[in-house]
């Protein structure tokens, strides 16, 4: 298990639906390397058709998720039409100083894809300051989780992106996210919507949640 842990990568002998089965299936807690961000890519890209067969993804309205138990890294694509006459709405800040890449040779839209980290700036009142005023979001990562992601990569935080999904997730608790769950309760979550602004340009999100969603069958 130990050579899959470190060995789950596209292209690998491991990387294919059986072994992602045992990866999802056989642990009860994280363990150093484990490969979080790999099941996280493969479950909403090449392992997705499979398991929508299997049906084990999800669809599970926000209201059942929690924004403070997102953990590790958020990965995000922002895309627009192009050659249409709207007014976009602007996607980032002065502030966000996590790399931004646009994605080349795609027809008639403009791709931007982007990650951070959710930012756990603290407040004087001792809340996280990019859901302060949400008081249902109160619960934090299962400390084996968090510290499976501590071990990653560090990413930059971004509080202006934090914020901007911690209030979607507070003005649209009937949306729908596909979610996928492991033998950990760490779900593998993507989230995507048209802009509310403009109505034309789309978002999705994909990231990890520590702990099962409330009343999941």
């Amino acid at each position: 298990m130990v050579n899959m842990c470190n060995g789950f990568s596209p292209g690998s002998n491991y990387w294919n639906l059986s072994c992602f089965h045992l990866l999802t299936t056989r642990f009860a807690a994280f363990r150093r390397g484990f490969p979080v961000l790999k099941l996280l890519e493969s479950v909403f890209e090449d392992f997705r058709p499979g398991l929508t067969e299997l049906g084990k993804l999800k669809e599970v309205p926000l209201r059942l998720l929690n924004y403070a138990a997102i953990c590790g890294r958020i990965d995000v694509q922002f895309t627009i039409p192009i050659e249409m006459d709207v007014k976009y709405s602007e996607p980032w800040n002065s502030s966000c100083e996590h790399e931004k890449v646009v994605l080349d040779g795609l027809p008639q839209r403009r791709v931007t894809v982007t990650h951070f980290k959710r930012c756990l700036l603290i407040d004087n009142s001792g809340g996280d300051v990019a859901y302060a005023y949400i008081s249902r979001f109160k619960i934090r990562a299962r400390e084996h989780h968090a510290w499976a992601l501590a071990q990653l990569k560090l990413y930059k935080e971004c509080l202006f992106c934090s914020r901007r999904l911690a209030h979607h997730f507070f003005n649209n608790p009937d949306q729908l996210a596909t979610v996928f769950v492991d033998s950990t309760e760490m779900c593998y979550i993507e989230l995507s919507f048209v802009d509310p602004d403009d109505g034309v340009s789309k978002w999705r999100y994909r990231f990890c949640h520590s702990g099962l969603p409330s009343r999941i069958n």
